[in-house]
């Protein structure tokens, strides 16, 4: 009787923790009205890179002279920004020396519109960055961003938000020459006066804080001034801004490519045959397998979402097909090691045992292994390698999850309510024997 009540709990578990999975999977994927508020779902924050979905390129002057080294130095500038901000699969160009082009990918969910690509574009010609000693005319005290900056950051501190500034040993100097030659600082883009603080209590001179008042505003000031520290001027009057097809040359310039689609498309074939040759191979271990694997791609798009630096593109893809045949594969291993030793004719509850303690030690090795050096190239790597990395390394995490912990124990409980031995699993002892 103990054991019946048993059975039924483990039962009642895993059928109450397959609704949460589905009412999860429901608000991660399907957007949905709340009043006036459009809710996209989890995957609706995912970046897609140009490289598979239209994308908007601008175009900007070069204002004046500027050698090959400055325009370089600014593209690489641009790019670092880009790529800080999520877009990292970017592209900065050079126009005969005289443009800089930016092509950046925008996601084309609902609730996300070109605009807010445009926006981004429209913010690299922000003007240069300077504080200077006085708020009209030529004759003032200026420290730019280009010279005079070392570093640029934000920071929340006791409920509040600040930038800071930091100097290098040029800027220092000219800040305290600044700040001598007026009481008040006045903060530049270009010719646009951004806002003002005094200087009589400013005692440091390597550094200044600016205090802010949401850290979204901080986030925007903090890019515009990034932009506005490049070595060259752009002219934001003559910006020219337009849509693009993906970049690698198939669909349409709003939309995802053929190639994002051929990816998708693979994708999912790919779990279906997952699905199907385990259903063919070992039963009743593909369905307890379905709620899990919606339960990681719950997980995935969680994560993706979270990490700003994280887009769809080629690689990401890729690394995505790469992970998902880890952890079916992981499955199908652990599975095959129960098999065997069921074939030996022991019965399916020794098999189980003996099986998950062969298969687990093997599992966690690899995950580990993988979570490890993938982890170390998430960390230290940019662009497209990055996006990788944290692909293979919570495919590592996920691969533990599933076939070392979730698929397990529903086989196990599972297995409590099981009376025809090997049957539901497609196990036979030698000689196609399942020993109901």
């Amino acid at each position: 009787m103990k054991k019946k009540k048993s059975t039924n709990y483990s039962l009642l578990i895993i059928s109450i923790l397959t609704i949460v999975i589905c009412v999860c999977a429901i608000f991660t994927f399907v957007p949905m009205q709340f009043g006036d508020t459009l809710y996209t779902g989890v995957w609706g924050n995912i970046g897609i890179s140009s490289n598979v979905r239209g994308g908007v390129y601008a175009e900007y002057d070069i204002v004046g002279e500027a050698s090959g080294a400055q325009i370089s130095s600014s593209m690489e500038k641009i790019k670092n920004i880009l790529v800080e901000k999520g877009y990292q699969s970017s592209n900065v160009l050079s126009i005969d020396g005289s443009k800089i082009r930016v092509e950046i990918g925008y996601t084309g969910a609902i609730g996300q519109t070109l605009d807010d690509a445009r926006t981004d574009l429209a913010k690299v010609a922000s003007g240069a960055f300077e504080f200077r000693s006085a708020s009209s005319g030529t004759d003032y005290v200026a420290v730019t961003g280009k010279d005079h900056i070392k570093k640029i950051s934000v920071a929340d501190y006791n409920g509040s938000t600040f930038i800071t500034f930091e100097f290098n040993d040029a800027g220092e100097r000219k800040f305290e020459e600044l700040c001598t030659a007026s009481q008040t600082v006045y903060v530049y883009m270009g010719d646009s006066l951004q806002t003002s603080f005094s200087a009589t209590n400013v005692s440091n001179f390597s550094q200044i804080q600016l205090s802010v008042t949401d850290y979204a505003s901080a986030k925007d000031f903090y890019y515009r001034a990034m932009y506005g520290s490049i070595d060259v001027k752009l002219n934001s009057s003559t910006m020219v801004s337009n849509t693009m097809s993906s970049l690698l040359g198939v669909g349409y310039s709003e939309g995802a490519s053929i190639v994002l689609w051929e990816f998708v498309i693979l994708i999912a074939l790919m779990i279906v045959a997952g699905f199907v040759y385990l259903a063919v191979k070992f039963g009743i271990a593909s369905v307890l397998l379905m709620p899990i694997m919606m339960l990681n791609s719950i997980i995935a798009c969680w994560v993706f979402a979270g990490i700003s630096m994280f887009e769809i593109n080629v690689a990401s893809l890729v690394a995505i097909i790469i992970g998902i045949s880890v952890i079916f594969g992981g499955a199908i291993f652990y599975l095959s090691r129960i098999a065997e030793e069921y074939k030996q004719g022991k019965t399916i509850d020794a098999s189980i045992e003996a099986g998950t303690k062969k298969a687990r030690p093997a599992t966690l090795i690899t995950s580990t292994l993988m979570l490890a050096m993938f982890g170390v190239f998430a960390i230290i790597a940019s662009g497209e390698l990055a996006c990788t990395a944290v692909v293979l390394t919570l495919c590592g995490a996920l691969n533990i999850l599933t076939n070392a912990v979730l698929l397990p124990w529903f086989v196990n409980s599972f297995n409590k309510t099981n009376k025809k031995q090997g049957k539901p699993f497609r196990f036979a002892h030698k000689g196609g024997e399942t020993n109901e």
